[in-house]
């Protein structure tokens, strides 16, 4: 991946562009509740059967936005912006 680092009030890209390569790695563990599915269910209208019930699959937007929240505050962290991602989700 290829991020741009911004400046705090985001006015203007600083100089330095950051290249991460294979084996960088920042690691979060959390739980995803049943709560937080229904709610994403509600704010994105994404109602497929498959991510409501007890067996619900979590949206694959939903684990985007945590991938963008790792890239906002860890990894680059504050002002970085991911032009693109490849995620891969499991099956």
């Amino acid at each position: 991946m290829t991020f741009h680092k911004f400046n705090r009030n985001f006015s203007s890209v600083l100089s330095k562009l950051t290249t991460y390569v294979v084996g960088d790695q920042v690691t979060i563990s959390r739980k995803i509740t049943k709560e937080e599915v229904e709610e994403f269910t509600r704010i994105s209208g994404d109602t497929n059967p498959i991510h409501t019930g007890d067996k619900a699959i979590v949206h694959g937007a939903f684990l985007n936005s945590i991938v963008s929240g790792v890239i906002g505050t860890k990894l680059p962290g504050p002002g970085g912006c991911c032009d693109s991602t490849d995620i891969e989700l499991p099956k």
